[in-house]
């Protein structure tokens, strides 16, 4: 959660000129809200664009939960799945992994999902 009154003091403003920059684009937001937003008791935070206004008029500054950009994946493989098993089932696979000639699992597992494929395209 972000950290609006170190933000302020970073940034060297008072609360009343950060209402005033966010007031351009939220005519509604004053005192009683600014308040709110400053005291995590209330749970209460800025809207991304918010936030992306004081950036704006004041800079970045350590307390705001602003993030650059994700980088784009560079995977070979982009897709994923998932699975949970119980421990009776788990065991049964990794015993069988260490029984395999297969270097991860993750290669045990595209060799079952490619046989199985297999298996399904052969029956239709």
């Amino acid at each position: 959660m972000p950290n609006y009154p170190r933000y302020l003091e970073k940034a060297n403003i008072s609360r009343s000129a950060a209402i005033s920059a966010i007031r351009e684009e939220y005519p509604l937001f004053g005192k009683p809200t600014m308040t709110m937003v400053c005291n995590a008791q209330y749970g209460v935070q800025l809207l991304p664009e918010a936030e992306a206004l004081l950036v704006r008029e004041f800079g970045l500054h350590e307390g705001l939960t602003i993030k650059g950009k994700r980088k784009k994946e560079k995977r070979a493989k982009p897709n994923k799945l998932c699975v949970r098993l119980d421990d009776a089932m788990y065991a049964r696979f990794e015993a069988a992994f260490c029984n395999s000639s297969f270097v991860s699992r993750q290669d045990m597992l595209e060799a079952a999902i490619s046989m199985f494929m297999e298996r399904m395209e052969g029956a239709a």
